[in-house]
């Protein structure tokens, strides 16, 4: 039974770190309408930028200054590149984070080559709860992670600011007649996209050392988006706890890759049974 109860622990914890990766996926495309496969790129360039200054500036401020520079750079991205995909196809777009994605992980295996990191956020504390070692880092992920997606949530449905968001990712054209700040919404969208992805890669780091080959969380966590509906950002938090236990228990029983399997096999009975997820609402298509 202590067995069973540390995979799950394991498994609530792994499915914070997708509910981040996620929530910058599902944001992404709920204020812009952009489908963005450089989240797991983004978070490693983050990871390993978190490493160097960290180790010359100390936890706190080191973590500050990354997620400051996350923020600047995808920003300037955006301005520099992004902004020239407004209007193109989703395709084109989607092939353009795509792009995006093989160039960060270019840039950071010239930079930190195949080598691995620790990153200093580790903690060995832990609660003992009738004979059961429960983290108690794990167990602040898991709050703080819900906490997050939740206010979020609130915040894109209940604020102007959120009302914007929206309004650009449902119908580009239509906000941009409407007078919406498109370029100004996308810019802030993507730096919360990033800094999201690095927020993942930070509680990566809690158990797992940190290197260029990382990346693919972003593709572990892509079912989560899916099966929570790629329009709904409290339904990244259920689609990630979701593919996170089956994955945990699957790798537990058998092994890793049969884990990934049934990840990707309930992604597609998801997109067989419910092309919006648990909680993606229908868009509306005017005929």
């Amino acid at each position: 039974m202590s067995a069973l109860v540390s995979v799950l622990v394991f498994a609530l914890e792994a499915g914070s770190v997708y509910a981040l990766i996620n929530f910058g996926f599902v944001y992404l495309f709920r204020a812009t309408g952009i489908v963005s496969f450089a989240q797991g790129q983004i978070a490693t360039l983050g990871a390993l930028l978190a490493v160097e200054l960290t180790s010359a500036c100390g936890l706190a401020l080191g973590l500050l200054m990354t997620f400051v520079i996350m923020a600047v750079g995808a920003v300037l991205a955006y301005y520099s590149v992004l902004r020239l995909l407004h209007g193109r196809s989703e395709f084109v777009r989607v092939i353009a984070t795509f792009m995006l994605g093989l160039v960060i992980l270019q840039v950071c295996g010239l930079i930190w080559g195949q080598t691995s990191f620790t990153l200093a956020v580790q903690s060995q504390a832990a609660l003992q709860a009738g004979g059961y070692h429960i983290p108690i880092i794990a167990m602040a992920d898991v709050g703080g992670v819900t906490v997050i997606v939740l206010a979020a949530a609130l915040m894109m449905k209940k604020t102007a600011l959120g009302v914007q968001f929206r309004a650009f990712g449902d119908d580009e054209t239509l906000a941009q007649y409407r007078g919406i700040p498109y370029q100004r919404l996308s810019a802030i969208a993507w730096a919360i996209a990033a800094c999201s992805a690095l927020a993942g890669a930070v509680l990566y780091a809690e158990t797992t050392p940190v290197s260029v080959g990382m990346w693919t969380i972003g593709l572990a966590a892509f079912p989560g988006a899916v099966i929570g509906g790629l329009n709904s950002v409290a339904g990244t938090l259920i689609g990630s706890m979701l593919v996170a236990i089956v994955l945990g228990f699957v790798s537990y029983y058998y092994n890793g890759t049969w884990g990934d399997l049934a990840a990707y096999a309930l992604m597609l009975v998801a997109l067989v049974l419910l092309p919006n997820g648990l909680l993606g609402k229908r868009r509306a298509a005017r005929l």
